[in-house]
């Protein structure tokens, strides 16, 4: 990795994450459940988080080879 991973990066698994469980969620219910997306969101939030962390790990693994 050349880049430092930072908050577009963060937001971007955010999203990603979001829409990956609305469409799990509507894959096996066949409904979207709006009430649902307060608990989507935080998941979502957790799973980008460390997502995040483990992109700066490996940058900073990848920073210290040179």
């Amino acid at each position: 990795m050349k880049t430092k991973p930072g908050w577009p990066s963060w937001f971007g698994w955010l999203i990603g994450y979001i829409i990956l469980d609305l469409l799990i969620e509507f894959a096996f219910r066949g409904r979207l459940g709006w009430s649902q997306l307060p608990e989507s969101i935080s998941g979502a939030i957790f799973a980008a988080t460390i997502s995040w962390l483990f992109a700066l790990r490996k940058w900073s693994k990848s920073d210290s080879l040179y």
